[in-house]
C-alpha cells in the first residue's frame, strides 16, 4: 500500500518529535538512575557495543574488536561492515528498522548505544561510510548533550542535517 503524504514537512516533524521523545526518555532514565543503576549501566555499554559490532559482521566472518583506554578516552574499534546511511539514521533517531529485518539480530541497533552516553554526552564515530558502492571516511559526532527535550530535539535535527551532508 502506498500512502500519499501531502505535507512531508509535518510528517518529518512528527518523526523528529517521536525520535526526540524516545531519546529524551532514555537519557532521563540513565541520568536520573540511582548510583547502583548507573554502575550497572556503566558496565553494560561495552557489551552493547560488542553486540552492535557483532550485528554488523557478515555471516561466517569473525569479528575482531579492540578497546583502548588512554588519556581519559576510550576507543572501541572493530572490523565489521562500514556504516550505511540507514545505520547512522538508526543511531541518530533511535528508530530502528531491524525488527522488520528477516535476519536474526540479537539487539536493536542503536538502542543499547544509548548506554555510552552515561560515559560521555558526545560520542565520536569514525570509520568507513558506504553509499552507492562508494566508500569514504566517516567522522561523526552523536551529540546527546542538553538539559531538556528541546535541546535534544535541536541536537537531533542538527545531526540529521550533518548526516544529509555525509551523503553528498
Amino acid at each position: 500500500m502506498i500512502i500519499a503524504v501531502s505535507n512531508k514537512g509535518v510528517l518529518l516533524n512528527k518523526v523528529l518529535d517521536a525520535s526526540s521523545n524516545t531519546i529524551w526518555d532514555e537519557l532521563k532514565k540513565i541520568r536520573e538512575s540511582s548510583e547502583l543503576e548507573k554502575k550497572t549501566i556503566r558496565r553494560r555499554w561495552i557489551w552493547e557495543l560488542i553486540q552492535n559490532a557483532s550485528d554488523c559482521t557478515p555471516k561466517d566472518k569473525k569479528i575482531d574488536i579492540e578497546v583502548d583506554y588512554s588519556n581519559k578516552q576510550i576507543v572501541f574499534s572493530h572490523n565489521g561492515l562500514p556504516f550505511s546511511y540507514e545505520n547512522l539514521l538508526d543511531l541518530i533517531t533511535q528508530i530502528s528498522s531491524k525488527q522488520s529485518s528477516e535476519e536474526k539480530k540479537t539487539g536493536k541497533f542503536g538502542t543499547g548505544f544509548m548506554s555510552t552516553h552515561l560515559l560521555s554526552d558526545i560520542v565520536q564515530i569514525q570509520g568507513s561510510f558506504i553509499q552507492d558502492n562508494k566508500y569514504k571516511k566517516l567522522e561523526f559526532a552523536v551529540d546527546r548533550s542538553g538539559d531538556n527535550y528541546i535541546d535534544i530535539k535541536n541536537k537531533t535535527k542538527i545531526m540529521l542535517e550533518q548526516l544529509d551532508i555525509c551523503r553528498h
